[in-house]
């Protein structure tokens, strides 16, 4: 039986850097997008590798949303969609493919935010999603440590992908962009490629005594 890497939120960004740098490292990928906000549709897929002779040793959950949404301005259908992607899709995940991951006593990494421990607005529905996940996966780590897996959670601050447009979201976005990285200490925005090279470290051997940590990558701007 062969073993995998599977990683979430693969089409672009963050999860696709972080399947490059997998890929370089000689993992065996396989990559899931869209689909993870359904569900069904993540219970269906692993049902299919549980039939087939691949095994998840490692999983990468890096599928996420952002949207601008103002108090003044909350749109019901909106939030629920960031929720759905955000949390619902990385529970679904984790509750998906454990049994894989404890058979190999594999590692899991959670992309999650900078926004999980402070407020953000205007993306309130962002922040309470990336606080929600933040809180599943520790607790997550404490269930699945003693069965040998470790999960952590990697928590980027402000990143340039083709996500992260302000330009096209609006004055509000440009603005906290700024003061985004005004506040922040090397004064730039991060690559989402240092963010892929801090989940394949905690994914290694290397990160071996490492779990239910979450990571801060965001160049000093939490400090």
């Amino acid at each position: 039986m062969a073993d995998f890497a599977l990683g979430t939120g693969a089409g672009s960004g963050i999860g696709r850097c972080c399947a490059l740098e997998l890929a370089r490292c000689g993992h065996n990928l396989l990559l899931w997008d869209v689909d993870v906000a359904d569900g069904q549709a993540v219970i269906e897929a692993a049902q299919q590798l549980r039939q087939s002779s691949i095994r998840i040793a490692k999983l990468v959950a890096a599928a996420g949303i952002v949207r601008m949404d103002s108090l003044a301005n909350q749109q019901p259908d909106l939030v629920k969609l960031i929720m759905q992607v955000n949390y619902e899709g990385v529970q679904s995940t984790l509750q998906a493919v454990p049994s894989n991951i404890v058979a190999c006593k594999g590692s899991i990494v959670v992309i999650g935010s900078t926004e999980g421990y402070m407020g953000g607005a205007p993306i309130h529905a962002y922040v309470a999603s990336k606080h929600a996940v933040l809180g599943l996966c520790r607790s997550a780590a404490i269930e699945l440590g003693p069965q040998g897996v470790r999960l952590n959670v990697v928590c980027p601050g402000t990143i340039k992908t083709p996500m992260y447009q302000p330009e096209l979201m609006g004055p509000e976005a440009i603005a906290m962009d700024k003061e985004m990285q005004a506040k922040t200490p090397l004064r730039r925005l991060g690559t989402p490629e240092e963010v892929a090279k801090v989940v394949r470290f905690l994914l290694i051997d290397g990160a071996s005594y490492v779990t239910g940590a979450s990571i801060v990558v965001d160049g000093g701007l939490t400090v």
